[in-house]
């Protein structure tokens, strides 16, 4: 297989020149300035970069192969991940990766154990969660105390930290 690049850039005056392979190689053999620079190689093109761009470069880099590695490690997909979460994480190198894939299995698990809620259980969770309803406004819904819904809500907590277990 080949691993020529098909076009090579220089810093020259701060400006980009092409040049070809076989003279990058030249000026490296020659030139011992030229042993020093750096270069990146992406999509078939050689591009020399300044030191703190190759710098962020190869960080950024690192920083996606680990990605992949947690998420293989954690038996979680990039794929699934929401594509503002990915966005997140791809821009965010504060982000804490972790953290983000453990989010996701617990989502997972937690709308797992929503579906095996009963139907009435479901409903109150997505009124007050989804909906945004007050339990104040729940209990005129259903008829009953403010403390009725606040303790109906508890006990479906209490279920499903049983069934996410």
């Amino acid at each position: 297989m080949d691993h020529t690049p098909k076009k090579v850039f220089i810093l020259k005056d701060n400006e980009y020149i092409e040049i070809s392979f076989q003279e990058l190689y030249e000026m490296r053999k020659n030139d011992s300035s030229f042993r020093d620079r750096k270069f990146l190689f992406e999509d078939g093109f050689l591009m020399e970069a300044r030191p703190d761009e190759y710098k962020a470069m190869k960080s950024e880099k690192r920083r996606q192969r680990y990605q992949k590695e947690l998420a293989l490690k954690n038996n979680v997909s990039l794929d699934d991940l929401p594509e503002e979460t990915l966005n997140t994480i791809l821009t965010d190198s504060e982000q804490d990766v972790s953290a983000v894939v453990e989010k996701k299995i617990m989502n997972d698990a937690l709308a797992k154990a929503l579906m095996r809620l009963p139907e009435m259980d479901q409903l109150l969770i997505y009124q007050h969660h989804f909906a945004d309803i007050p339990t104040t406004e729940l209990a005129k819904m259903y008829g009953v105390s403010q403390q009725a819904i606040s303790r109906r809500l508890g006990r479906i907590y209490l279920k499903l930290r049983v069934k996410i277990e």
